[in-house]
């Protein structure tokens, strides 16, 4: 009898061992399917967000070209037919202004475009260099990300 339940207490052992795999393996499965699903909305808002223009439709073919010199030159020089045509491509990735509100004076009252200058030297040679517009402008493209200081304390 102590061997009966012996093996019997392996069979359960080895079956609940066997089942919680199976549990496992199930949750790994249905973890990974909504990881795809996620990603399949993301990849789907983005191209939303890109063919409508960013958000409500907003993109300004003159305003995209006076915030982004390089893309200008680029297409200048033929390398895009125009502003949409790099954004549609690379410049909704980049996070690029689109709305043409670069400037100094554009930026909400809690910016300091000096201060943000001062404290960011890199920045102030490329807004002298027309690379970038304002310190606002790269604060809204690179600056918030890297958590530059825009504080005049």
């Amino acid at each position: 009898m102590k061997k009966l339940l012996a093996v019997f207490a392996l069979i359960v052992g080895v079956s609940g061992i066997a089942n919680a795999s199976s549990r496992d393996d199930l949750f790994d499965q249905d973890r990974r399917d909504l990881i795809n699903d996620l990603r399949d909305q993301r990849n789907d808002f983005r191209r939303d967000e890109r063919d409508r223009g960013g958000q409500n439709g907003s993109f300004n073919e003159e305003g995209y070209l006076r915030c982004n010199a390089d893309v200008r030159r680029a297409v200048r020089n033929g390398s895009y037919r125009s502003g949409r045509d790099h954004y549609n491509q690379w410049g909704y990735r980049e996070n690029r202004i689109i709305d043409g509100r670069c400037e100094a004076s554009d930026a909400p009252r809690w910016f300091n475009d000096r201060c943000y200058l001062r404290n960011n030297p890199d920045v102030a040679q490329a807004v002298y260099r027309g690379d970038i517009r304002s310190g606002w402008h790269h604060y809204v493209i690179d600056g918030e990300r890297e958590r530059r200081n825009y504080s005049c304390q």
